[in-house]
This record gives C-alpha cells, structure tokens and sequence, in this order.
C-alpha cells in the first residue's frame, strides 16, 4: 500500500511532468502565435502595397494638379493692392461728382 511519502513522490512527479507539459505547450503556442504573425504582417504589407499606396499616388496627383492651377499669394496680394486703390479712386470720384452736383 502507498504511504504518505509514496503520494508525495507520487505528486512531486506529476507536478513535474505538468510543468513540463506547460513549457512545451508555451513553446508550440509561441511558434504557432509567430507564425501568424508574420503571415499577418505579409498579408498587411500585400494590402498596403495593392490598396493604399496607388490611392495615396491618385491623392498626391490630385493636389498636384490643384497646386498647379491655383493662383500664387503674390498675386493675390498684388490684386488686393489693386481693389484697394480701386476703392479710393472710385470714393474720391464720387465725392466730385456729388460736390460738382451741389454746385450747380
């Protein structure tokens, strides 16, 4: 019959062969969780590559040619210049026409 001491033998090597099972069952669960990593990092690049990146050259293309088209700030600059001497002379002109209006 098994005594106390033959259990606790008994235990220790169970407890063991557990831990042993853990650290192979941690290393296989490890590789497994690697593998897919790396076939999800392949399969991200392959929709960056396929997806994103010709949408993000449409995009860039498109600012591009809307760069292209607009006006430089010195010319608008320049045209504001313009409006306001334009105002002016438009003020100054009626302030004559109303004074050679009263004067007649």
């Amino acid at each position: 019959m098994l005594d106390e001491k033959d259990i606790q033998i008994i235990a220790k090597l169970m407890d063991e062969k557990l831990d042993q099972q853990k650290q192979e069952l941690r290393g296989e669960v490890g590789k497994m969780l690697d593998q897919q990593k790396q076939e999800l990092r392949g399969e991200f690049m392959t929709v960056i590559e396929s997806e994103v990146t010709p949408k993000l050259r449409l995009l860039a293309e498109g600012q591009e040619a809307i760069l292209e088209k607009m006006v430089p700030v010195s010319r608008i600059d320049a045209l504001e210049a313009d409006v306001i001497v334009l105002k002016d002379a438009v003020k100054y002109l009626s302030e004559k026409v109303q004074a050679l209006e009263k004067a007649q």
